[in-house]
């Protein structure tokens, strides 16, 4: 089993878990003509805004160099000496695309969501960095809205980032705009979640995936090559505000519920940590554990609080058959002065809003090709709403979830989920608080690694 640290820090899978290589195929063979105009057309968009965002590389020279790591799709360039260009003229070139059909009994609403159309480019840059990007020209997953993928679509630089991850005595370090290593499931994109939808407690209470733009280090001591820890200083993470940040009007509109601390440079920036370890329980069988912690003051403080847990267990070594179960527990807490949309007159000047939650999942692979799982997350929140005056208010949110993956080859893949909605707030404004959900996902992956 490879270590932690070995593991491509770009590569993308269509399986469940970490990340694997791509395999060479013709993984858009039978798709619609509407569908390849639709995709091919975001994805010239995006080839454009990447390219200005990386064209400043080109003017890296080649150069002589030892290439001495291991790629994941089996064959090793150890000791391998030869003349590589540098720069962005001989990237890697990968595209993923995750297409998402979804129903809401509740809203009566059906919707077609191109969640994921990314291009990721990836490129050496000598023998101890390299680059990478992802340009993403997907649309948000929200069932209950009446969305219209083809006029919400544009390209959006998800990450840019250098990553030094071939220094001594296992440091890496990386720096630019990347998913930080934080919580087990925030720092995947979409199409690698193991479910259809992100669980919603980790949505939340983190603000999507652990976007964040700034300077992260890990370190995988020597002497324990399955021990990694993780620390960062960046701008804050999460993609979108977090639900303790947002203030509820009534409205379709965000309207946040703190105001932006004037703390100066590196006052206002967030700082987190994480430790993940993975003990092989046995020769089938292995425990994967993690803590992580964050403070940042932007609009007030804000802290959050995460711990995860996964285990695996391979029945019979030459059989593909695998059981997996895991969770994650989540707590955050934002305080600090109201904006002028949350102060009221003779009100507070001060407040303090909370969030708990977590999630639960068992699934098993059957073979190469067939997965069922179940889900359960629970969402506890005391979030701000305003009328004639601020007051906190509690919400829950149940969902729990069944879903069935298809893995057609390693490049295509099939999923089919329901979930079951249960809360406190009404899902639907005026149609009640319970709400069944049914998602189709196709995932495409095209390039090579």
């Amino acid at each position: 089993m490879p270590a932690i640290r070995d593991r491509p820090p770009v590569a993308r899978s269509i399986g469940v878990g970490p990340r694997h290589a791509f395999r060479k195929g013709r993984p858009f063979r039978g798709l619609p003509v509407f569908a390849h105009f639709y995709v091919f057309s975001l994805l010239k968009k995006s080839i454009l805004l990447f390219t200005c965002a990386v064209a400043p590389l080109a003017s890296l020279e080649a150069e002589v160099h030892t290439h001495s790591h291991s790629h994941s799709h089996g064959h090793s360039h150890c000791n391998e000496t030869h003349r590589k260009p540098i720069g962005w003229f001989n990237p890697e070139i990968e595209v993923a695309v995750d297409l998402i059909t979804s129903w809401s009994r509740r809203a009566n609403q059906w919707n077609f969501t191109p969640r994921d159309l990314e291009l990721i480019v990836h490129s050496d840059l000598g023998p101890y960095a390299q680059i990478y990007g992802i340009v993403n020209a997907g649309t948000e997953l929200a069932p209950t809205e009446d969305l219209r993928p083809f006029d919400v679509s544009h390209p959006r630089v998800e990450e840019l980032a250098l990553v030094f991850d071939r220094l001594p005595w296992g440091l890496e370090v990386k720096a630019g705009q990347f998913f930080a290593d934080f919580t087990m499931l925030g720092k995947l994109h979409g199409h690698e979640l193991p479910f259809v939808d992100r669980p919603l407690s980790l949505d939340a209470i983190v603000g999507g995936e652990t976007r964040a733009r700034g300077l992260e280090l890990s370190w995988t001591p020597p002497s324990a090559r399955q021990v990694r820890l993780t620390a960062g200083l960046v701008n804050r993470i999460g993609a979108e505000p977090p639900i303790t940040s947002l203030l509820e009007t009534g409205e379709d509109e965000e309207v946040g519920a703190f105001s932006q601390r004037d703390n100066g440079l590196f006052r206002s920036l967030t700082g987190y940590g994480r430790a993940a370890t993975e003990l092989k329980l046995s020769a089938s069988s292995k425990l994967e554990i993690g803590v992580d912690y964050a403070q940042g003051s932007g609009e007030g403080t804000r802290r959050i609080a995460t711990g995860d847990i996964k285990f695996s267990w391979q029945p019979n070594p030459e059989k593909d058959d695998l059981f997996e179960t895991g969770g994650e527990l989540l707590w955050s807490q934002q305080r600090g002065r109201f904006s002028k949309d949350a102060r009221v007159a003779g009100g507070p000047e001060y407040g303090t809003a909370s969030a708990t939650g977590g999630y639960v999942f068992a699934q098993y692979r059957i073979g190469e090709r067939w997965q069922p799982g179940v889900r359960f997350d629970c969402l506890r929140s005391n979030t701000f709403e305003s009328d004639e005056q601020t007051r906190l208010s509690r919400n829950d949110t149940w969902t729990t979830s069944a879903y069935l993956t298809c893995k057609l080859n390693e490049n295509h893949r099939l999923r089919w989920q329901v979930n079951h909605v249960d809360a406190r707030h009404e899902i639907v404004a005026g149609k009640g608080n319970r709400d069944w959900q049914v998602f189709f996902q196709w995932t495409v992956l095209w390039g090579a690694r």
